[in-house]
């Protein structure tokens, strides 16, 4: 196994060590590739070696830097003098979405906000708070016009594409960027992007929140690995699981034989929970609702942007969706799903079925084939 010489790499104290799904913001991905350094990528993109840097990992110490080259994008080829760890394609792995990427630091117009001029009295601090708010405006409309026209670019990337064309078919950049596709398809949809307005990972193009923010990584998991690599992660997957959100760390991961179809369902997905939690709809009415539920939004996302209709496994599971959709609204079944106000639903059903909401936890927690909820779905008289 490859490393440097001793001494040239040092682990972070805890108290600055940058978590590995950190993400800076505004920022967007990059997949390393053979013979690329830290300056040929910044001036590629043209910003300051120092700010890409520090922006990925919050230190500019050399030792620090080497480690998290080493730990978190897995770079495994050290340079020629065994005092650094370079960039190289082979640094990504599977079961790693972090490995093999660097973030780039977005721009904006007039860069940060500029600090309030010393002043004296409350005349100067009403016209520094004054050329602050214009700074900030400025920003965020800069921001705004960034990510329309990165939206832009990406669906003109991928219309070559459909919804059951296989991932093995996007080139490594197409891969790298479909996080961001994923959510642009999403947040554009006419029938589901209203319910995402304020949501807190949502970028919605009308904030100071990059795209892409709501999934922290894709990863592609060879199609006999997946299942272990994602017992690993703590989830049981069956023959028809061709993906997975992880809440745990806000990523995705995907089987190399799956497809965009397959990517926007587990798009949709990450909607449905707020930061690193486990989502509320999928706790109160069990994963045979949830997945159901999931895939009519991902359907209604498709239809939307005139793509062909997904292949899936959930048949039985739409099925009861569609009805729970019909009788309990999508208004509150949307809003339960994607804003976590499940409360006023988890009731609706219980009172449906004459049971208290504690008989209403037990029932869905029944398993049936590895799921949960299918209890319920009967009970409803949905299937």
């Amino acid at each position: 196994m490859a490393s440097l010489k001793p001494g040239n790499e040092l682990e972070p104290p805890p108290a600055r060590r940058v978590p590995i799904t950190f993400v800076p913001q505004p920022s967007f991905r990059h997949l390393v590739e053979d013979g690329e350094t830290w300056e040929t990528v910044a001036a590629k993109f043209g910003i300051d070696v120092k700010e890409l840097i520090f922006a990925n990992f919050k230190t500019l110490i050399p030792q620090e830097i080497n480690w998290y080259l080493h730990h978190y994008v897995e770079c495994n080829v050290p340079t020629a003098d065994g005092y650094n760890w370079r960039f190289s394609a082979s640094a990504r792995r599977n079961g790693n979405p972090r490995a093999g990427v660097i973030f780039i630091p977005m721009k904006t117009a007039s860069g940060p906000a500029a600090a309030p001029a010393a002043g004296n009295g409350l005349d100067q601090l009403v016209k520094d708070t004054a050329q602050m708010k214009k700074d900030l405006e400025s920003i965020r409309k800069s921001l705004r016009e960034g990510q329309a026209a990165l939206r832009d670019l990406l669906f003109e990337a991928y219309k070559k594409y459909n919804t059951n064309r296989s991932l093995k078919y996007l080139s490594r950049d197409e891969l790298t960027m479909l996080p961001e596709f994923i959510e642009c398809m999403i947040i554009a949809s006419r029938q589901v992007g209203p319910f995402l307005n304020k949501h807190p990972s949502a970028s919605n193009f009308n904030v100071s929140s990059p795209v892409g923010d709501i999934v922290s990584s894709v990863g592609e998991h060879e199609d006999y690995t997946f299942s272990s690599d994602m017992r690993k992660r703590g989830f049981s997957v069956d023959q028809n699981t061709r993906g997975v959100y992880d809440w745990h760390d806000r990523s995705i991961h995907l089987q190399m034989g799956a497809t965009l179809g397959h990517a926007v369902h587990e798009g949709v997905h990450s909607f449905s929970s707020f930061s690193t939690e486990m989502p509320v709809f999928l706790s109160t009415l069990g994963s045979f609702l949830y997945e159901g539920v999931t895939q009519v939004f991902t359907d209604q996302v498709i239809s939307d942007h005139q793509w062909d209709g997904a292949n899936h496994g959930y048949h039985d599971e739409v099925t009861c969706a569609r009805a729970f959709l019909r009788e309990f609204t999508v208004i509150v079944v949307a809003n339960a799903y994607f804003r976590r106000q499940i409360a006023p639903l988890a009731e609706a059903v219980a009172r449906k079925l004459r049971i208290n909401l504690d008989q209403l936890r037990r029932l869905k927690d029944i398993q049936t084939n590895g799921r949960s909820g299918r209890d319920l779905c009967e009970k409803l008289g949905y299937i």
